[in-house]
């Protein structure tokens, strides 16, 4: 039997709507679409930490061949001559703190959901979630220090240094919700605004956290690197799996059923 109660709160009635259309969406998929879907992305996010493993090898070699003693002298200089204060540095990082991005997942998983796009929703948050576990694995295998070049390191948190979890999310997360809105719009204005807006916080949080001094160079260029991997698989999974013969991209982008599935919804 179906739960015919009500929600209480506007809330409540918002967020069941919300799921209400995600399951149509969801049900508008044919289930091998899904079941690959699903499959294709556990496996690629299994290649993430094989990718992660190879950053941390190669990142270490580099550090005890000296490759990497430019590092200190250039957080030396975002220090003293860099485009970054301490207090602005701490407001552009802000981009792509954990605070931040919950609240813009929320919202645009939670508008994916209402134009029944699952596959986007869903991925909208792994673009997140999968990176976080990622860098949280890279923290385990090796336990490099912060720096403290910059105001004694009062700012690092208690985490290991390689690689940025900000850098790595701030470029899945915004990278793939720009990818979504240049796939599904027409206009140049908005594909150019879009670049735009995914090259200066992919730019700003990274130089961020550097001129916070809780971050080394390597440690961001990880980080971005992992995070443009994972979007280009949700990317190119998500515009696979949501394909539908016949039927443009534009009408998908509109949360429109296709006819088989509106049907079946009537």
């Amino acid at each position: 039997m179906s739960d015919t109660r009500q929600p209480r709160t506007a809330a409540g009635s918002l967020m069941r709507d919300v799921a209400r259309r995600f399951r149509e969406g969801r049900n508008s998929l044919p289930d091998a679409r899904w079941r690959t879907w699903k499959r294709r992305i556990a496996i690629g996010a299994l290649a993430m930490f094989a990718l992660m493993a190879a950053l941390r090898i190669a990142a270490e070699r580099a550090l005890d061949s000296g490759f990497l003693a430019w590092e200190s002298r250039f957080i030396g200089w975002l220090g003293s001559s860099g485009p970054f204060g301490f207090s602005d540095a701490v407001f552009f990082q802000t981009f792509g703190s954990d605070i931040t991005l919950v609240i813009l997942i929320a919202a645009t998983a939670g508008i994916a959901a209402w134009m029944r796009r699952p596959i986007v929703a869903a991925s909208i948050i792994l673009a997140a979630l999968i990176p976080d576990l990622v860098v949280r694995f890279g923290w385990a295998i090796w336990s490099r220090a912060r720096p403290d070049i910059l105001y004694d390191g009062i700012a690092s948190p208690g985490f290991h240094s390689f690689p940025s979890g900000h850098a790595a999310k701030t470029m899945a997360v915004y990278g793939f919700l720009v990818a979504i809105w240049l796939r599904s719009s027409r206009s140049a204005v908005e594909k150019a605004t879009g670049c735009l807006v995914l090259a200066f916080i992919a730019v700003v949080v990274p130089l961020g956290r550097m001129a916070m001094g809780v971050h080394w160079p390597s440690d961001v260029i990880a980080g971005l690197l992992i995070g443009f991997v994972w979007m280009t698989v949700l990317v190119r999974e998500s515009a696979r799996a949501e394909r539908v013969p016949g039927q443009p991209v534009a009408s998908r982008a509109s949360g429109e059923l296709p006819p088989s599935a509106s049907a079946a919804a009537r």
